[in-house]
């Protein structure tokens, strides 16, 4: 569910809607046994936790009457993590994690993997490497950590030397298990240990428990793997599926509205622009370009291709006409990208951001990317061509323009680069007074690799608002649109004659 109003659309949030139960409201104080709250079988009650006290309820059960209760907590964004215990009125307490029962009575939905290798079976004993399971190479192997302290190890032969993807899918299919893997060649060396993967970058957060990675082998040789959970626990649910396969290059994108470092929606100021972080997942060592564009635009409404050049981050600007319509709806974002003469067409991932912090649980995926356009911007920055060429090792100098649209703002406005590659240096500058051009010169490293890069800086200005028009009081409120982006075109030095 998205609010819509006068200044937009806010950021996604989830709600459980039951049908046919009755709502309660978790009632104080209802902390211990004797003053538990009493509620009906078939009820829904709206509860917090607070200052890190326990919620108590009872209700009547028959003999023989089947009974689904069902927490949810962490499905729905919240913070919490929940612990629910089931007491009788005698002596006896279940205490844990269940599963919901869904409207059609089916419980325990799992996710599952396609693959066009064969699937091998965990089989044991191979607890210990001298019991290593040999298998053979592209391989996938269905496992599970069955028992606290269980080890899976496996032996293959490398059958073409190079470089090969290493994948363990756990919290990926739901399992509860956080692997890691270990690979040990033919003289017991270890060679390489793999983990977590995902990025987590200011409020995104991809991470996940599982490992990936590559591996460089040599042919005609053994190698042997360990896959063991990190805290050697184990049991029914802890499965896993490990996947080993000649290295094969691909990526996937995501974006995020990072300009408010709250939870918020996607919303353009009619004449002005907003943007979202680019991250790019380069799976197995992608390294080409990726070029992010739009579809779905409404009228008035602009995304420029936007390159990301070998670099797992970017930046993309969503810009609004002057003319533009209020408008609130999806937009579909698709990055493409080259796996030789393969083309990659991928969809863009829209996360959006839960809780105010970052990091850890900040942020989660999201169906649909949502924008809104409303009122007018106080002003924009844009540059005066959309692509220049330019040396690497050298300087390019271009013009950005300040458009002021509101008569009453008449600060200086700060520009800066925004999420520049590491690459490309630019130092801070100012519109002063009534200057509306500066000369902005952008140096390119030497060894920069050829090809194109999107670039964009953002202005910062105090701006004169209140949200009631009529106000006469309109105190400063500091603004910071990013630019229309500008594409580098690097070339390779000219060679003196």
């Amino acid at each position: 569910m998205r609010l819509v109003g006068r200044w937009g659309v806010s950021n996604p949030r989830l709600f459980s809607v039951d049908g046919g139960l009755t709502d309660v409201v978790d009632t104080e104080p209802n902390n211990e046994a004797t003053t538990a709250q009493k509620v009906a079988v078939n009820s829904a009650v709206a509860g917090m936790s607070d200052e890190n006290n326990v919620d108590m309820f009872r209700f009547a059960a028959s003999k023989g009457q089947r009974i689904v209760i069902d927490c949810q907590a962490g499905k729905l964004d919240s913070m919490m993590d929940a612990t629910m215990s089931l007491s009788t009125a005698a002596t006896c307490t279940l205490t844990g994690t269940q599963f919901a029962a869904s409207t059609t009575g089916l419980a325990n939905c799992q996710t599952l993997l396609v693959t066009n290798s064969p699937v091998v079976r965990d089989t044991e004993p191979n607890d210990v490497e001298d019991q290593a399971q040999p298998v053979a190479l592209p391989l996938v192997v269905s496992g599970r950590f069955d028992k606290p302290r269980d080890a899976d190890w496996f032996e293959f032969e490398v059958p073409e030397s190079g470089q090969y993807g290493f994948d363990v899918y756990c919290e990926r299919i739901n399992g509860r298990a956080d692997p890691y893997l270990v690979v040990v060649d033919d003289k017991g060396n270890r060679i390489n240990e793999l983990d977590d993967f995902g990025h987590r970058i200011n409020a995104f957060d991809g991470h996940l428990r599982d490992p990936a990675g590559m591996v460089n082998l040599t042919e005609k040789r053994k190698y042997r793997v360990l896959v063991q959970d990190r805290y050697r626990r184990g049991g029914a649910r802890y499965q896993y599926v490990l996947a080993i396969q000649k290295q094969r290059q691909d990526f996937y994108a995501a974006v995020i509205h990072s300009q408010n470092p709250n939870p918020g929606g996607t919303n353009i100021w009619r004449g002005g622009s907003v943007y979202m972080d680019v991250i790019i997942h380069q799976q197995q060592g992608y390294n080409e370009p990726i070029t992010i564009t739009a579809e779905n635009l409404p009228g008035g409404v602009h995304v420029a291709p936007t390159v990301i050049n070998n670099n797992s981050r970017g930046t993309l600007v969503i810009t609004a006409d002057d003319n533009a319509a209020d408008y609130t709806g999806p937009i579909k974002l698709i990055a493409t990208g080259k796996r030789g003469e393969e083309t990659l067409r991928r969809e863009v991932r829209p996360y959006s951001r839960v809780w105010n912090n970052t990091g850890m649980n900040s942020s989660r995926p999201s169906r649909e990317l949502v924008v809104a356009i409303r009122d007018g911007a106080p002003y924009r920055l844009e540059w005066s061509v959309e692509q220049i060429e330019v040396e690497a090792g050298k300087e390019a100098a271009l013009t950005l323009r300040l458009i002021c649209r509101w008569s009453d703002f008449k600060a200086d406005v700060t520009v800066q680069p925004l999420t520049f590659p590491g690459n490309f240096k630019m130092s801070n500058t100012s519109f002063k007074g009534d200057q509306t051009e500066l000369t902005i010169p952008i140096t390119v490293q030497n060894n920069t690799r050829p090809g194109d890069y999107t670039l964009t800086v953002q202005g910062q200005g105090q701006v004169p608002f209140n949200r009631d028009a009529e106000a006469k009081d309109r105190p400063n409120t500091l603004v910071s649109p990013p630019s229309r982006s500008v594409t580098l075109r690097v070339i390779e030095p000219q060679k003196s004659e």
